[in-house]
């Protein structure tokens, strides 16, 4: 067997953060607000859209840091990801409808976040969600850069 170098390891990391900016940018989609903007005729709606979507970034961010934990850290694991993924749905949909309750909804980082432009963005939710995204996703990018390779 051949042990992949340190040059294999950066471009490694680097492939997992260009994964994560793909993730993001791919989940904020401006031409959708524009079309929108565009085919009810009010130019306001841009904003209003624009800040709807990216208040959602934090916990999105957290998703993708919780993926990308499991892929650092424990790869033959890495299809929990999906299983978090799920978990969050399923309180978002059928929470209200189960009446589970407070502490199992807020499970979802979805749940903690305000339903803009109706409700104003709760400033200490979004920076708690958007430290903790950064904190596990500097987890998972070391995990990820530490990981041996066997070819």
């Amino acid at each position: 067997r051949a042990f992949v170098g340190a040059d294999s390891v950066l471009a490694r990391s680097v492939s997992l953060g260009d994964d994560v900016v793909v993730g993001v940018g791919s989940r904020i989609g401006p031409e959708v607000v524009v079309d929108r903007a565009a085919a009810v005729g009010d130019g306001s709606l841009v904003a209003r859209s624009v800040g709807g979507m990216v208040s959602y970034l934090p916990a999105l961010l957290v998703m993708i840091a919780v993926a990308a934990l499991l892929v650092g850290l424990l790869p033959k694991l890495s299809n929990l990801g999906w299983v978090a993924l799920a978990v969050t749905f399923v309180v978002a949909m059928f929470g209200p409808i189960l009446d589970l309750p407070k502490w199992l909804m807020r499970i979802s980082p979805f749940e903690n976040l305000a339903l803009v432009p109706a409700q104003p963005i709760s400033v200490v939710a979004t920076t708690v969600l958007a430290v903790l995204a950064a904190v596990v996703l500097a987890a998972s990018l070391a995990g990820y850069r530490r990981r041996d390779l066997f070819l």
